[in-house]
């Protein structure tokens, strides 16, 4: 992973860096961007604030995918992604947005809960999640689909060793 900054620091007790101003994050076909990045070198753990914004690039019939939030939170390792904060997934024709995400790079599932709307522009249909439901989004197939179980995002494994 190539990381770029205005400014960049390591706290060599915690093995926590630090980096601030205009961060770029590039990783193969995946980059980011933020206003400051804090990263746990031992958990792989990355936390992304400042208007992040997270893009795939486009692959195979897989279209580019963009992910927006007020704070992401990355375990890198398990290409997973927690965003929280009037998140907001964009692939091709379509638009979900909602409180949170939960997102599996691995499964190219994400799982968007908290006032969860799908809209495709090109269509017209308009997907809304029942409250107490979700909407699971297939970023491989382009397929979403509303799901009337709670889905619960798995918090915990986001915390950076500093936060109770």
């Amino acid at each position: 992973m190539t990381i770029r900054a205005a400014q960049m620091s390591l706290d060599v007790d915690n093995n926590l860096s630090t980096s601030t101003g205009n961060v770029s994050l590039t990783n193969g076909i995946q980059s980011g961007r933020a206003e400051k990045l804090i990263f746990d070198e031992d958990r792989e753990l990355a936390q992304l604030t400042g208007t992040p914004s997270l893009t795939r690039a486009a692959k195979g019939n897989q279209k580019e995918l963009v992910i927006t939030g007020q704070e992401v939170r990355a375990l890198t390792k398990n290409k997973t992604l927690y965003v929280r904060g009037g998140v907001k997934l964009v692939q091709g024709t379509t638009t979900t947005t909602g409180d949170a995400v939960y997102y599996d790079d691995r499964k190219n599932v994400a799982y968007v809960v908290g006032n969860a709307v799908s809209t495709d522009s090109k269509s017209g249909a308009k997907i809304v999640a029942p409250a107490s439901g979700h909407i699971e989004q297939n970023t491989a197939l382009g397929r979403v689909l509303r799901k009337n179980a709670t889905y619960k995002i798995p918090t915990e494994q986001f915390k950076l060793r500093t936060e109770k």
